[in-house]
């Protein structure tokens, strides 16, 4: 938490808490590189519970899209 604090010069201990939280707990990435859903989702619920309640409003399938990926896989 110290390090985080110092380079991210946030000093709100909840935000760091949850910060922390993501980052070693990252929801819904693959190896195949494709978004999921619920890895979108879990970026968006972090982002309403820290800095930006308005996200919690958006549709993860706003944020990507995985055709090319799916293109490749073929």
């Amino acid at each position: 938490m110290h390090v985080m604090q110092k380079y991210t010069k946030q000093s709100d201990p909840d935000l760091l808490q949850k910060t922390y939280e993501f980052e070693i707990n990252p929801p819904g990435f693959t190896k195949d590189l494709k978004v999921s859903d619920a890895g979108v989702q879990g970026i968006l619920d972090f982002l309403a519970s820290t800095v930006r309640p308005e996200a919690a409003k958006a549709s993860p399938k706003d944020f990507y899209d995985n055709t090319i990926l799916d293109r490749l896989a073929k």
